[in-house]
């Protein structure tokens, strides 16, 4: 039988794959990040961090534009509009789920990779 060699991985090319990894996001500056993502079908992203601290530090590491993050603080702050619209749900239910899967994080942000049809609240 003839097998033809692109079909077995190359260990070495394993390893230079592997060192030419990015470093995974692990801190910035003096704050170590540990934080829980949720990601949603329709491409929002749910950060969930223990700290208002460790927050502002990973959103200003993240660099988002202001108009992607509608809602950033503790969870417990968020609005109708923010959750329904890019969540179809309502603050009680986003609530629930962020306490459910990290009962250790009180604070999100919330990126939206669309504009939201609704007016800015002041």
């Amino acid at each position: 039988m003839n097998y033809d060699k692109e079909y077995f991985f190359n260990f070495d090319d394993y390893i230079k794959a592997e060192k030419n990894q990015p470093i995974p996001l692990v801190s910035y500056g003096e704050i170590k990040f540990d934080f829980y993502e949720m990601i949603f079908k329709n491409g929002v992203r749910v950060f969930l961090l223990g700290s208002m601290k460790e927050l502002k530090a990973f959103y200003n590491y993240c660099g988002y534009k202001s108009d992607r993050v509608p809602f950033y603080g503790a969870v417990s702050d968020i609005i109708e509009r923010v959750s329904f619209e890019t969540l179809k749900r309502t603050p009680r239910d986003f609530i629930e789920l962020c306490e459910q899967s990290a009962d250790d994080k009180k604070y999100g942000m919330l990126y939206v990779p669309f504009k939201l049809s609704w007016e800015t609240e002041d």
